[in-house]
């Protein structure tokens, strides 16, 4: 069986990468995030956690054994009123987590972005692929998607959908 970790499984994207790796029963699939998430949201095969990762602790002992580690930590826009930042709910997660696994045989996936209208978002981003690189070399993977949008976030749906049909109905050209 293949060990999946995911970081920040119970986000927005983690939450829905964990429902389609769920499908496949080839996979055993762990959760590792800052709550453990909301036991009645918890997916069936699925074991979820909760830890600080942005220290040292045990959860990295789980993901040095683990095949994979993806990371779907992260923030589109700090918050104040939260007390997030980029540094803290994205950088220090993805750093702790590859010097974690630079030892060990685990394939690191991080959910990277395209482009995005924040320039400091955008540059957190970079440095956590580019710490992946040196540190895991073949082992580090990015994935670019597109436009990240389902039901769960308003903000994003309704273009997500608009474009969607505009691209693959009107057959619009980007």
């Amino acid at each position: 069986m293949t060990h999946i970790v995911v970081l920040g499984g119970t986000g927005f994207v983690g939450s829905g990468i964990l429902q389609e790796l769920s499908k496949n029963s080839a996979y055993t699939l762990t959760s590792i995030s800052k709550t453990g998430g909301d036991p009645q949201k918890h997916l069936a095969g699925v074991h979820y956690e909760a830890a600080n990762l942005t220290k040292k602790g045990a959860w990295q002992t789980e993901i040095a054994k683990a095949d994979w580690v993806i990371d779907c930590v992260g923030i589109l826009r700090p918050s104040r009123k939260k007390k997030t930042s980029y540094e803290q709910n994205s950088l220090l997660p993805a750093l702790q987590a590859i010097d974690a696994i630079k030892d060990s045989k685990t394939s690191f996936l991080f959910i990277n972005a395209n482009a995005a209208p924040i320039p400091e978002y955008m540059a957190f981003k970079h440095a956590v692929a580019d710490y992946a690189d040196q540190q895991l070399d073949s082992r580090a993977h990015n994935v670019y998607p597109g436009l990240v949008y389902g039901p769960e976030r308003k903000n994003t749906y309704w273009l997500g959908r608009t474009l969607n049909f505009l691209i693959n109905q009107c057959h619009l050209t980007i």
